[in-house]
């Protein structure tokens, strides 16, 4: 039997790889998909210069396990292959029996131990990525009773090595994509997209609570960002058209400079505001101009305390002592010096006492500039992550 030269079969085989690269849990089947392609008796794309305790390998389906014993048990005998294995040129598709040569290989406890029980007796192998130390080599083997791979098959294998460093590197930014967008749905800040006339593209869970809730400012009408209970006269509305419309360049223009800030009040005033940032999202070529008519808005509630773990940000930050991170958290809710004296039971003195340590520590010289210094840190820390380190 040869590797099958269909063109259907080929544009099936390259399918199931871009599939793969969009759902990783179908690296088995592309893998085995390849096997068949090649009438092999194994396939696997294997990592090299890997831990044989934390391996990452795509093999064909039921091999996994079996792999991953193997290799640490016979790790010293494969590392032995491996440090050849790593420095052929990526692209290129070469014979394991030529690399290793015959009795090489076959005289290693790998071979023998490994491969041969798998009926594993040549391969035409192809460094795909590397990255660091690791390397993705492609691995597909023919059997003791199958005849030998030949030139035609060792150019069809250099023919599907671009799709799947493709794949490999499709699958790797979706992973990556869905990462941040779990990161992003655990930050307390509310993350929409939007488009030039406000409609929403995206938006994390923080965002669907904020324009969920009932006398919300702004609200989700028909798909689009709207006006809604508060106090808000419209020109905070028109406010935000106009930045998003900004931030949305022209399709291929350039992208515009610093985004702005924009208040919706609440029912109750500025208990309960919106503030809205407004930038540009966008994907950039070599020019810097952007493809995509987006624009990125960050919702927080307005608020004159600290988030929390504000205090214990500053303690870190300065190596303040409990008290002195208590005063300038104090300082930066807009409480006076005797209103602090006050609220912790101590004389008006040692309120001052903590004030000219902070001074010290902080680098500071005046209360004005200490309290502007906090309010400075808190959108890093607070704003942003909910006040957790």
């Amino acid at each position: 039997m040869v590797a099958n030269l269909d063109a259907d079969a080929m544009s099936d085989t390259i399918g199931t790889i871009y599939a793969a690269a969009r759902e990783p849990t179908l690296w088995p089947q592309a893998i085995e998909r390849l096997r068949v392609q090649f009438d092999g008796s194994r396939a696997c794309i294997l990592r090299t210069g890997f831990d044989p305790h934390t391996l990452h390998s795509f093999v064909s389906p039921g091999e996994f396990d079996r792999i991953a014993m193997a290799l640490e048990d016979l790790f010293d005998s494969y590392r032995v292959l491996e440090s050849r294995m790593t420095v052929v040129p990526l692209g290129l598709v070469y014979s394991d029996m030529a690399l290793h040569g015959p009795e090489t290989l076959r005289a290693s406890r790998f071979w023998k131990e490994w491969m041969a029980p798998r009926d594993m007796y040549g391969g035409l192998c192809c460094r795909l990525v590397a990255r660091g130390n690791c390397s993705w080599i492609f691995d597909v083997q023919r059997g003791l009773r199958q005849d030998p791979f030949d030139r035609t098959e060792t150019r069809l294998v250099g023919l599907l090595a671009p799709h799947l460093v493709r794949a490999m590197e499709m699958s790797d930014a979706l992973a990556a994509g869905r990462a941040a967008g779990q990161t992003l749905d655990a930050l307390d800040v509310g993350l929409l997209t939007v488009e030039a006339d406000l409609s929403i593209r995206s938006a994390n869970r923080a965002a669907e609570a904020l324009l969920a809730e009932p006398g919300s400012p702004l609200l989700r009408r028909a798909n689009r960002l709207a006006a809604g209970a508060g106090r808000t006269d419209g020109r905070a509305a028109e406010a935000l058209r106009r930045a998003v419309a900004e931030a949305c360049p022209g399709r291929g223009g350039p992208l515009p400079g610093p985004g702005h800030d924009i208040v919706f009040e609440g029912a109750g005033g500025a208990e309960g505001a919106l503030v809205v940032s407004v930038a540009p999202l966008g994907s950039l070529d070599g020019e810097g101009r952007s493809f995509e008519r987006l624009a990125l808005l960050a919702l927080r509630r307005a608020s004159q305390a600290p988030a929390a773990g504000f205090e214990a940000q500053m303690r870190l930050a300065f190596d303040l002592s409990p008290k002195e991170a208590w005063l300038m958290t104090r300082l930066a809710a807009g409480l006076s010096l005797k209103d602090i004296a006050e609220e912790g039971g101590i004389a008006l003195s040692t309120v001052r006492s903590y004030l000219e340590a902070v001074f010290v520590k902080t680098n500071t010289r005046r209360q004005g500039q200490l309290v502007s210094l906090a309010k400075s840190l808190e959108p890093a820390w607070g704003r942003f992550t909910g006040g957790q380190s």
